[in-house]
């Protein structure tokens, strides 16, 4: 699998949609602690 090219402006407009819209979820809680997410954004 690769990651596609994109831009600056789509990973921006993406973490603020997950802020926004999915980082309250129950399915989201206590990721910050997950260590399978450490890296996910470097």
């Amino acid at each position: 699998m690769t990651i596609p090219i994109t831009t600056v402006e789509r990973i921006e407009k993406a973490m603020k949609m997950f802020d926004d819209e999915l980082r309250d979820k129950p399915d989201w809680q206590g990721w910050m602690n997950k260590k399978s997410h450490k890296f996910a954004i470097l």
